[in-house]
């Protein structure tokens, strides 16, 4: 049985590998589009490992929604198991797709002010 350490340590290592492959998906796959683009895709991937659920209606702890929906669409029951995680996942991508969609255009159009401005030693006489 998992004790609150164990869960916590778990939990926290799973987030910070999450988080270790989002920086290198952002850096080798996505390193190529625009970065609107580059955002919202990253979004979807950060949504589709960070999203949590439960794994069942008694339960307090949590999991990757993810991997909940899978298990309990393939072994737990079928669609009506499965329905809840899936519904916290799907929105999970959605939510992070588009704050990563308006990330990157915020990222874009500072970029952009950042190269149009003349460079200090330049306005310095």
């Amino acid at each position: 049985m998992l004790t609150t350490g164990s869960y916590l340590t778990a939990l926290a290592i799973y987030l910070l590998s999450a988080v270790g492959g989002l920086m290198i998906i952002n850096r080798w796959w996505l390193s190529a589009l625009q970065p609107r683009w580059q955002g919202a895709w990253l979004g979807v991937i950060a949504g589709a490992l960070i999203t949590p659920a439960h794994p069942s209606s008694d339960t307090l702890t949590w999991a990757p929604a993810l991997i909940v929906g899978s298990f309990n669409l393939v072994f737990a029951g079928g669609l009506s198991t499965a329905l809840i995680p899936l519904a916290c996942l799907a929105l999970g991508i959605v939510l992070c797709a588009v704050l990563g969609w308006v990330w990157g255009g915020r990222r874009a159009r500072n970029a952009a002010a950042a190269s149009s401005e003349p460079a200090l030693s330049d306005s310095v006489s």
